[in-house]
């Protein structure tokens, strides 16, 4: 069991699962019993690299929150990561990597009402807070209300496109490519991808996905290539009707309710249909797919304002790069495999 999956257990967040380890007293002692019980019934031990390193920046006599970033949300809601679970993992990702850098978090909320550029500016700078770490963005193009020419900034995504920010996202095109490979190792021979747009996703990955699939569909014979399915998830018609033509022998999709959609237009997965998710979120979810480490996206955009601010970088002062976050394939039963496909067909 790992950090996260220990808050969730106990409704709180991650941070304040580490204080309570840590027997703090700002947090409740009904709160602390209740995450050291926890921890000791599931087995949950902190990794010791993390706990090496705060003893390291409390060795040098330094208050492990001497320095404050700003998380920023441009997010129509408040504390949108309580609902969206991409978001939740970026979050708990800069979290975790600023407190063990000794940096202290303040959240930045720039939709809330009464909030203005002028004084978020005023905000920040009574503060003193000189690196702001940007939640990827809710809209296509998203402009931020903004100008971050006073601080070092970071940014999660690809969708913001005002002002022009160092960026940390997940190598979508590197993510469908593995998820092919997986597949056909599986003895998956036509493979299709079915798209759904609701959220602009195409837009918000830079069309990787699709990019990586056509160079694919290249290398097969043409009897086995397959034309992307793109379309919403009140589509559902569409999708089935696309299956039933096409009739692949697996499926690559960005949600995994997709699966759902597929058995309702009568696909057999995974007896006959292998299935894939490209935003593979846990295995609660019962399927295969590309874990996107989002976490560690988060961690990573972390180290990069904290290497920007030791350089005293502001944003503009630099050319634009994008770090991208490799994906890693996650076993699931929706895709067993050709052997096994033929076995469960035949039991």
């Amino acid at each position: 069991m790992n950090i996260r999956q220990l808050a969730k257990l106990c409704g709180v967040s991650r941070t304040t699962v580490s204080h309570a380890l840590r027997d703090d007293r700002a947090v409740a002692e009904s709160t602390r019993e209740r995450v050291r019980r926890l921890a000791a019934e599931h087995d949950y031990h902190p990794d010791p690299d993390v706990a090496l390193q705060m003893r390291r920046i409390a060795s040098k006599g330094r208050s492990a929150h001497a320095s404050t970033i700003a998380m920023i949300s441009p997010w129509p809601e408040q504390r949108a990561w309580r609902n969206n679970w991409i978001l939740e993992q970026f979050h708990d990702g800069i979290i975790d990597r600023s407190e063990e850098l000794g940096y202290r978090v303040d959240e930045f909320w720039v939709r809330a009402p009464g909030m203005s550029l002028s004084r978020l500016n005023l905000i920040l700078s009574y503060r003193g807070i000189r690196g702001a770490v940007v939640l990827n963005h809710p809209e296509i193009a998203g402009v931020a209300p903004f100008d971050f020419q006073g601080i070092a900034a970071v940014v999660l995504g690809r969708a913001l496109v005002q002002p022009d920010l160092p960026a940390v996202d997940h190598d979508h095109f590197g993510g469908l490519n593995l998820a092919l490979r997986e597949l056909a190792g599986r003895g998956y021979r036509k493979i299709g991808l079915a798209l759904f747009d609701d959220f602009q996703e195409r837009e918000r990955t830079d069309r990787q996905w699709e990019a990586a699939f056509l160079l694919q569909q290249q290398t097969v014979p043409p009897r086995r290539r397959v034309p992307i399915f793109v379309g919403r998830k009140a589509d559902a018609s569409q999708l089935e009707t696309w299956f039933r033509r096409h009739r692949p022998d697996a499926v690559v999709s960005d949600y995994a309710w997709a699966a759902e959609i597929l058995r309702g237009g009568g696909a057999q997965v995974p007896e006959k249909t292998g299935f894939a998710c490209l935003m593979w979120r846990d295995p609660g979810d019962a399927c295969a797919g590309i874990d996107m480490n989002c976490t560690e996206a988060g961690r990573i955009a972390t180290e990069l304002l904290h290497l920007r601010l030791g350089l005293r970088q502001r944003s503009g002062e630099e050319f634009r790069r994008t770090t991208l976050v490799a994906g890693c394939w996650r076993d699931g039963p929706s895709a067993p495999g050709a052997v096994r496909r033929r076995m469960l067909t035949v039991t």
